[in-house]
């Protein structure tokens, strides 16, 4: 898997990242896809305090393992199988690992997918997902309240404070290492669909892969 084509997806928080990465693989054949999300990568908090995590800024760069993140994508681009993190989010802890397999096709997705020198020049095609911060906070609200059990008035605490000023200084300028930018109000089949596109144009110019609707195949 060498040769695999990579895709990497970045936005600000809520910008909807993990879910068309999601609905982007599950419209491909089996095994033909894979997601490697960048919050699996948050360091283990499990020697602080349940206070201590719950203020921790996990939207700077520093939140993240990057010697990990650096050494799983380069595994998966020799074509080897690695070893990726499980984190729960609502105690900020690592609670397993699980193993995955390079694919022919690899999203990397997340906050800073798309921040120098993250992808370490293994992507074919970068994607920034855009919402305004008013969405942002709406979605996030939704979010943090209803799965991760943390009450509105942190939520808004926490994106004055942490959010927004990470996105400000890193995320969204990040925008401009974009191929194509993407408006995350839409809805996800259309932003699916225009992501679906941009990627066979990439594929049928690589000569290695051509799209047949919503399926990818080798010629």
């Amino acid at each position: 898997m060498g040769d695999s084509f990579w895709i990497g997806i970045g936005g600000v928080s809520c910008s909807g990242k993990s879910t068309l990465a999601r609905l982007f693989c599950e419209n491909l054949p089996r095994d033909m896809g894979l997601v490697v999300a960048l919050d699996s990568f948050y360091r283990d908090l499990s020697h602080f305090s349940p206070e201590e995590r719950a203020v921790r800024n996990f939207d700077a760069l520093d939140a993240l393992d990057w010697e990990m993140i650096g050494s799983v994508l380069k595994a998966l681009k020799r074509g080897e199988g690695v070893t990726i993190p499980e984190y729960d989010f609502s105690r900020h802890v690592r609670r397993g690992v699980c193993k995955v397999f390079p694919a022919p096709i690899v999203i990397l997705e997340g906050l800073h997918a798309l921040h120098r020198p993250i992808p370490y020049g293994f992507l074919d095609l970068k994607v920034f997902l855009e919402v305004d911060d008013t969405v942002s906070l709406e979605r996030r609200l939704v979010r943090d309240v209803t799965e991760r059990a943390r009450p509105p008035e942190f939520v808004q605490w926490q994106f004055e404070t942490m959010v927004k000023p990470m996105a400000d200084n890193y995320v969204k300028p990040a925008r401009e290492f974009a191929d194509i930018t993407l408006d995350g109000t839409q809805p996800l089949s259309v932003l699916a669909d225009r992501l679906l596109r941009s990627v066979e144009d990439r594929l049928q110019d690589r000569g290695s892969f051509i799209f047949l609707g919503n399926a990818v195949k080798g010629i």
